[in-house]
């Protein structure tokens, strides 16, 4: 966090930076953490076209994301944000609750879900050593497939955003696009 806030100056920046990334092709996942999309870094989820909570299916993960989520809601419908409507889930599947009890209890949708695969994980999350079938494995071939339905909300997101911009540079106004 105290590196996250010694960056304060620069965070609109790299945000402008990472949306025009996407003009030559590329896309940007930002892992903001338990704490970043709040204080300086925050400005990084109030321009992402999708914010992602990544949760598992347990009671302590449903107990802090239920708060996080709401305060996630509140940043991005406020005066500066996009609108909570690219907020979503990913549901790491351990623990006794599904899809269905998460978006009921967190009152977001479940955009896609992920096998709970510690192992697997090591190689992303820590650098372990792939092994043999890392890229075929469960967990790799649940995350290709977790990436249509996040880019189904990205589009829709994009596309709501689109409109009002587009009927404004038609009627000339200036830095419409």
């Amino acid at each position: 966090m105290h590196q996250a806030s010694s960056l304060a100056p620069v965070w609109a920046q790299l945000a402008d930076l990472f949306a025009g990334i996407e003009a030559h092709g590329h896309d940007v996942l930002v892992d903001l953490g338990r704490a970043g999309a709040f204080g300086p870094a925050g400005v990084l989820a109030l321009r992402a076209d999708v914010v992602v909570v990544v949760m598992r299916g347990t009671l302590r993960s449903m107990h802090a994301a239920r708060s996080r989520i709401a305060a996630l809601r509140t940043l991005m419908d406020g005066e500066s944000g996009r609108g909570s409507g690219g907020l979503g889930v990913l549901l790491i599947r351990q623990g006794p609750y599904g899809p269905r009890e998460v978006e009921d209890e967190c009152g977001v949708k479940v955009v896609a879900t992920l096998p709970f695969r510690p192992e697997e994980a090591g190689v992303l999350s820590d650098g372990a050593a792939e092994g043999r079938g890392f890229m075929t494995g469960k967990l790799m071939s649940a995350a290709r497939e977790a990436a249509a339905p996040v880019w189904q909300q990205v589009g829709a997101r994009r596309a709501r955003i689109a409109s009002p911009l587009q009927q404004l540079h038609s009627l000339g106004v200036p830095g419409a696009r």
